[in-house]
């Protein structure tokens, strides 16, 4: 049988992964503003090293 902290350390394991899928949907949903590193135009930094790394 699996022991009262085990069961308390999956419960709460369980309720985070909701909490992040939900706001997994409300992002493709739209009604949550983006953080930066999704945003279409990327940092000139980050273009010109993926620049580099393709050639």
């Amino acid at each position: 049988m699996i022991d009262k902290k085990t069961l308390n350390i999956l419960k709460d394991t369980i309720e985070k992964l909701d909490k992040i899928e939900n706001l997994g949907h409300k992002v493709m949903a739209g009604r949550v503003n983006p953080t930066p590193q999704f945003s279409l135009k990327p940092p000139k930094e980050e273009s010109e090293n993926k620049s580099k790394n393709k050639k």
